[in-house]
Formats: structure tokens, sequence, C-alpha cells
């Protein structure tokens, strides 16, 4: 029998791959699930080319940040810790090392970069990979190759990667996939650390080119320079996008506004 007043199913979707076509699996988005909550726009867009579902079902709500007050304050001297020039720019990637998290083509963009920033230092803390890995040693192949040795510091996990975050002039994305929520992006607004990404995911959707960051137009490690060196070369540029990084933290990525919107998002199943 029928069940006069059902439950509503909300469903949250938090990835790019293709839907299973399965038939039951069909079903349950077509017919049993009330509304959808996806963590970006290319999610959602993603969703309605696969099941003739509504717009108006879906919700996009991204991953949100909390802003610790600054500025940081660090254990310690950074400077003198990883042995940077008092005036050396600092760019930073945080994440696993991975392909498809491209730390490799930042590396040949940092290798570019060093012709105008002779003294440039990339930190890359990093998790989850151990030194006998292939990626990692890939890495260190071509910190080798690129003769990068004296800029380049790879640092293992620890708890202050928030106040390395926000030491760094600008934070990297290098991701050439996945990327679909990008919380180390939005971390590092939250330090007031402008971003430049790979056009990855929904990355495109969380920089504003210009006002947070800048978004690379391919994934290469040219266009990755061309975008870095703008900022590298401009100090108040720099510190501009920073406050607009900033800005984006507290109001577009404030977990104020993703509770808010989810109970918005059930009140609709609710009365439906």
């Amino acid at each position: 029998n029928r069940i006069e007043n059902p439950i509503p199913v909300i469903r949250t979707r938090g990835t790019t791959r293709p839907l299973l076509q399965h038939w039951l699996n069909r079903k349950m988005h077509i017919d049993w699930t009330a509304n959808y909550i996806t963590a970006g726009e290319i999610v959602a867009e993603r969703l309605l080319d696969a099941v003739p579902i509504s717009p108006e079902k879906l919700k996009t709500i991204y991953y949100p940040v909390e802003c610790p007050d600054l500025p940081l304050k660090p254990p310690g001297d950074y400077r003198t810790e990883f042995e940077i020039p008092q005036k050396a720019k600092v760019l930073a990637v945080v994440g696993r090392i991975r392909p498809v998290k491209g730390q490799r083509i930042l590396l040949q963009s940092l290798s570019q970069l060093l012709t105008e920033f002779p003294d440039l230092v990339l930190l890359i803390p990093y998790r989850d990979t151990a030194s006998n890995e292939p990626e990692m040693q890939a890495l260190h192949n071509d910190i080798r190759r690129f003769k990068l040795e004296a800029h380049v510091r790879l640092i293992t996990v620890r708890e202050d990667i928030r106040q390395l975050m926000g030491f760094a002039d600008v934070g990297v994305v290098s991701s050439v996939e996945s990327e679909v929520i990008c919380r180390v992006a939005v971390e590092f607004f939250s330090v007031a650390t402008p971003v430049v990404a790979f056009p990855t995911g929904c990355l495109p959707e969380i920089i504003r080119h210009g006002e947070n960051g800048y978004l690379a137009e391919t994934q290469t490690a040219e266009s990755l320079t061309e975008e870095l060196r703008k900022i590298l070369a401009n100090p108040e540029l720099c510190e501009r996008l920073g406050q607009g990084a900033r800005r984006d933290a507290e109001t577009r990525f404030n977990p104020q506004i993703m509770l808010t919107e989810t109970l918005k998002v059930f009140e609709q199943a609710l009365n439906h």
C-alpha cells in the first residue's frame, strides 16, 4: 500500500563520479528523494545531466570554515625554523602527495618563478605519504632535477598547519582532478591568504578571479606561473586579495550560512 505521508528523503552529494544507472538507483533519485544538497554547482550540473529531476530540488551549500582571530600566533619563528630569508616570498601547498594534487606541476612553476624571485620558498605540509611511496620519490627526484633543494620545505604532520597557511604569502591548489569539496582553499581564505588554483572541480566557483585569488586558465606550469607572478610581484595586490579571501571566509563560507541553508532545505522537504 502507498504511504499517505511518506517521510521525505534528503540526499547529499559531494562527488562528480557518474551516477550508477541501475534501475533501483535511478528510481531512488527520481521518485524517492525529495531534495538534494550538493557540495558545488558542478555536482548539481552532473546530477541533472544524469537523472531527470527538477532543478528546484537541488541546493548547493559550500563547505564552511571557522575563521580564527587574526593575526594567528605561530609557535615559533618560521623563518628561522625553515631557514627562509627575511625578505623571501613564501608559497604553500597543503595535502597528500599524489599525482592528482599536482605538486610536481607546481615544482615546474617554482623553477620558472625563481628567475624573478630568486629567494622564493615553497612549503609543502603533507600527510598520509610515506617516504618510500612512488609519489614521494618522484617528488624528491623533481626537486633534485630542477635544483630546488634550497627552495622547497617538505613538512610532515604537525599541529600548526593553519598558522603555516597564514604565514604563506600565497596558497596554491594545484590539483588536476577531483576537488569537488576543496577544504584547503577556504582554509587559506580563513587566514587571509589568497589562493592561486587550477580550474579543477568546484575551484572555479570558490576562486573569484581578482577578488580572493587567481584562477589559472589551464592545468599547466606556465599558466600557474603567470598567475602566481602577478601576486608575488605586487605586495599591495597580495594584501588586497588576502582581505578579499578573509571576507569570503566570513561571509560566503560562514558555518552559520551552511546551517541556515540546510534548515531551509529540510523545511522545503517537510512542507512539500
